[in-house]
């Protein structure tokens, strides 16, 4: 056996070049959210194509290959064992995913050594990653999915979208939205060492995680928090939009006050640093000034950083 692991997505945007394939960074990452960085998933792209007909093609035509690559591709891996599916099924439906112990009671099976093996097997296939939730213990390990073409199949082929026969039939539906955010939320956790370098922390020690609340000082959610070594938090906004992305006073108000409910919640002595991660840049605005880091991911993938 050889692991084989995707590419990064600055790889894949020299792997489609290679290919004479034009492409904005937006149109990239959305690739990449579809695909991951599989080669053979990336090669079905064709040249002078846009996005929305080359997803078309490859997953929505009636013959199309991927639209039916699911089922063999859990086969193959893993023979007739529909608990797999079923684990990632589950998993699709939540960005932070689970603990064993909660997988085990909605999928209402045993939370013994056979579940075990199967997370071990499909965190050892690039399926689903585990982490440690932010200031829990280590014994609450969570699964996340991080199977970019589970994830995108599992929403739309597998799901409501089938029906419709296009990519563009949904473009601004309340489920693509929903998925959007989830994917390039994945992509981020997925390459958080170019993060941490644009930070300036890539030798730093760091425990990546989310972030939910809902007690006695209100309801947060984080999208991607960075624990690091150096007495400091960096608490990451991740944002995917068509154009620059503007933060508003609203949208300013909005991340203090997250940010001092995080520290009542955790009683952390930490600084915490608003960061802010798009795939378009930052518009410049007097409201600027409440995120502490911004990563704008386009300049990673055109090779500028």
């Amino acid at each position: 056996q050889i692991y084989l692991a995707p590419f990064p997505i600055a790889e894949a945007a020299k792997f489609l070049r290679s290919k004479k394939i034009e492409f904005t960074a937006k149109q990239l990452a959305e690739y990449y959210m579809i695909m991951g960085g599989v080669p053979f998933y990336l090669d079905q792209i064709a040249k002078g194509k846009s996005p929305e007909q080359n997803i078309n093609e490859i997953f929505f035509d009636k013959n199309s290959d991927l639209s039916k690559e699911y089922g063999r591709l859990y086969k193959s891996l893993f023979g007739e064992a529909p608990t797999y599916q079923k684990v990632v099924e589950l998993l699709a439906t939540n960005s932070s995913g689970y603990t064993q112990k909660e997988i085990a009671q909605k999928l209402k099976i045993t939370n013994g050594g056979n579940l075990s093996i199967v997370l071990q097997n499909l965190c050892d296939c690039d399926f689903v990653t585990r982490y440690y939730a932010f200031d829990k213990q280590k014994r609450d390990v969570s699964y996340k999915l991080i199977d970019f073409y589970t994830l995108f199949y599992l929403h739309f082929i597998h799901g409501q979208m089938r029906n419709t026969g296009s990519w563009n039939n949904s473009q601004d539906s309340p489920e693509k939205r929903t998925w959007y955010g989830y994917a390039f939320e994945l992509l981020c956790f997925c390459h958080i060492d170019f993060i941490k370098s644009a930070l300036g922390i890539s030798g730093t020690v760091t425990n990546v995680s989310s972030w939910r609340y809902d007690g006695e000082y209100g309801k947060a959610q984080i999208d991607l928090v960075i624990d690091r070594h150096d007495d400091t938090i960096n608490l990451c906004e991740i944002k995917f939009s068509k154009n620059q992305y503007i933060i508003t006073s609203d949208y300013e108000e909005k991340l203090e006050e997250r940010k001092e409910l995080f520290r009542m919640a955790t009683g952390t002595n930490k600084a915490l640093y608003n960061t802010l991660i798009t795939i378009n840049g930052l518009k410049p605005g007097i409201h600027n000034d409440c995120i502490q880091n911004h990563i704008d991911l386009s300049l990673y993938i055109n090779g500028l950083v």
